[in-house]
């Protein structure tokens, strides 16, 4: 989200309506209630990030804009539903890149991006941070080596 504001888009932001504060707060500019049908709410957006996959990423060829642009990080997307709704529908997957890295490590520094840190636990812990998976609450958790 918060890079996408920094490149000017506005952001609307789905999720549990426990969790709408703390998406608001790195930049959303709206929220959705995924426990509500969100077509209604969310129609017409140029490109939906799922981080979830299943039933929401089957929801979300419903909100793009003729044109759009699905982007999945959880589970590869039909891409013949893709073309039923006109839309495009493509995996992400992350690969090593040094220099865009250091652009986001500078925008941490100059205070423009802000990860946001859920908790904080020792490397030794880093199972028990792989278990608690979905039940921790949101933001990052980092380990320490130290």
């Amino acid at each position: 989200m918060q890079l996408a504001r920094l490149l000017g888009a506005r952001v609307t932001a789905a999720g549990a309506a426990r969790h709408a504060p703390f998406l608001r707060r790195p930049g959303a500019d709206r929220f959705v209630d995924l426990a509500e049908p969100f077509a209604r709410t969310a129609a017409g957006v140029d490109v939906v990030l799922d981080i979830v996959g299943g039933d929401v990423q089957d929801r979300a060829y419903g909100v793009l804009r003729p044109g759009g642009r699905l982007v999945a990080l959880a589970s590869p997307p039909d891409r013949a539903r893709a073309h039923e709704h006109g839309v495009s529908a493509e995996a992400f997957t992350v690969r090593p890149d040094a220099a865009a890295l250091e652009q986001i490590a500078a925008l941490v520094d100059d205070g423009r991006l802000r990860p946001i840190v859920a908790e904080t636990l020792p490397l030794t812990l880093g199972r028990r941070a792989y278990q608690a998976g979905r039940r921790r609450r949101p933001g990052k958790t980092v380990l320490t080596v130290r």
